[in-house]
């Protein structure tokens, strides 16, 4: 069922930057929410046979809802550009944590 909703997630993440181009907050807002249904399903259902697996995989996805609710406040929406410049730095910070976690789970892999 896993690869069947992975799929999906992209299939409709494709359409709506395809189709709503001009669309922007109509695009954020449905990566929003399509990310957020998706980790709940991660949460639900954890589909991998291995909890270091579902534990990294939900972090990545929960790291993806904090980036997009970064993007949120990139666009228009927000208008003064310190907040834009400060909201760059926090997300600069959010991929730079999910890198640091991602890169040591793999060295402490193979360490054991």
């Amino acid at each position: 069922m896993y690869n069947y909703v992975f799929i999906i997630r992209r299939f409709l993440f494709v359409f709506t930057a395809f189709y709503w181009y001009e669309l922007v907050s109509i695009q954020i807002g449905f990566f929003v929410l399509t990310t957020e249904f998706y980790c709940m399903y991660l949460i639900h259902a954890r589909p991998f046979t291995s909890k270091s697996a579902t534990l990294q995989e939900i972090f990545n996805e929960l790291t993806i809802f904090f980036v997009s609710y970064h993007m949120i406040c990139i666009t228009d929406f927000v208008r003064d550009a310190g907040t834009k410049f400060g909201v760059g730095y926090s997300l600069i910070f959010t991929v730079g944590v999910n890198i640091f976690v991602g890169i040591s789970n793999v060295l402490f892999g193979a360490v054991r």
